[in-house]
């Protein structure tokens, strides 16, 4: 949970941290983030519950599934740029471990994550919404998006995850 931009807990849990204006520490990586991007330093609190989740298991999916080191993602200041916020994620895959996934040997780094889950309805307008970020994000550069798709499957009270890869 150490990488979702926001805390989310009962009220009752953290009334003591939200009535002080208690903000918790994110991670950053060593590198610096990309020209006009900057690393969210603060989670804030905030009852969106599927947005952590999706924060969360994109996390979980670098560092257990992927073999990244926590070093190696960062996670981006909201800022917006020509409509759009900026991408949710920096991901600095130093040794090509995404590979594999993303069936390409040789990519620029760092690579840009953004986050979409969904608990309810998938709403087929927030991940063309999510694509359109990474495009212009991409613009002009090597770089690779990631879209990284959370969503709830209720037959089995889980998630499914889905990456799209985005290129220019």
């Amino acid at each position: 949970m150490r990488f979702s931009e926001k805390q989310v807990k009962r009220i009752d849990e953290n009334f003591h941290d939200y009535s002080l204006g208690t903000h918790f520490s994110l991670r950053q990586p060593i590198q610096n983030p990309p020209r006009r991007l900057r690393y969210l330093i603060e989670k804030f609190f905030s009852g969106d519950v599927s947005g952590d989740i999706g924060e969360a298991l994109f996390a979980y999916f670098l560092i257990d599934v992927m073999n990244l080191t926590s070093s190696q993602i960062g996670h981006t200041k909201p800022v917006k740029r020509g409509g759009y916020l900026t991408t949710d994620f920096v991901v600095w895959d130093n040794f090509h471990r995404l590979t594999s996934v993303l069936q390409k040997s040789n990519y620029g780094l760092p690579l840009l994550g953004e986050v979409k889950a969904f608990t309810g309805q998938i709403d087929s307008s927030r991940i063309g919404h999510g694509l359109a970020q990474l495009k212009m994000a991409i613009a002009n550069s090597t770089l690779i998006g990631l879209l990284f798709l959370v969503v709830r499957n209720q037959q089995r009270q889980g998630y499914d995850t889905y990456l799209v890869k985005v290129e220019r």
